[in-house]
């Protein structure tokens, strides 16, 4: 979840002591070193594996003309995972949680004329994946 690591540490300087905590999001701990090179074939068969509460979806609507290129930058400065294959209109991300391991896959399509699209998150922890969703809608509403 959002907000449990914490690092503290105090700043000391001629004027004084500051305190400072640092409370990373869940998409910055995620690991994207930890995932092989996965093909999109893989990553495909592995998201449609999972189903119920493990799948969260949410429908999202775009600025008209967004480029894949933008999308996926947006997505990749909020969460640290890493890009499956290229295609347009459909980007693909899989990444690490950082104390179970397991693999979250996410997957955005969007169509670039008119804006409209759909976000998917995959994980075995529910938790997770509803933390991440947060954290993608937040992320995509600066290109709203």
């Amino acid at each position: 979840r959002d907000g449990v690591a914490v690092a503290k540490f105090d700043v000391k300087s001629d004027r004084g002591t500051t305190s400072i905590e640092v409370r990373p999001t869940l998409g910055e701990l995620l690991n994207d070193d930890a995932t092989k090179n996965m093909s999109q074939h893989d990553f495909d068969a592995a998201v449609s594996g999972l189903q119920g509460i493990q799948r969260i979806s949410s429908t999202l609507t775009l600025k008209a003309n967004i480029d894949d290129e933008m999308l996926s930058s947006t997505i990749l400065q909020h969460l640290n995972m890493k890009q499956v294959g290229k295609s347009t209109r459909k980007s693909s991300f899989v990444g690490t949680l950082p104390a179970s391991g397991q693999e979250v896959y996410v997957v955005v399509k969007c169509d670039s004329v008119t804006g409209y699209g759909d976000v998917i998150v995959c994980s075995h922890d529910a938790l997770a994946a509803n933390s991440i969703m947060n954290l993608l809608k937040q992320a995509l509403a600066n290109l709203i």
